[in-house]
């Protein structure tokens, strides 16, 4: 009986994301913990409301304020 590496592969990524978050990028165990890996993704690219649903800080719910604002008022550059 042969064994799938597709899930392991999966949750070796999984891993490797997490600890590079918490190794780099400064955040814990304790704030990533049930975070799901598309959540993951979306902290590593740095996406407002992602990071605001981590730290809870006034920063990054400016943050996520004005790129609503962007969004509505269609503002993006180009």
């Amino acid at each position: 009986m042969t064994a799938s590496t597709i899930g392991f592969s999966n949750i070796e990524r999984y891993n490797n994301l997490r600890d590079f978050l918490i190794k780099y990028e400064g955040y814990n165990f304790k704030q990533l913990f049930g975070l799901k890996h598309i959540e993951l993704d979306a902290l590593f690219e740095g996406d407002a409301a992602t990071v605001y649903k981590v730290t809870r800080s006034k920063r990054a719910w400016l943050r996520m304020q004005f790129d609503r604002f962007v969004e509505f008022f269609d503002l993006y550059e180009g």
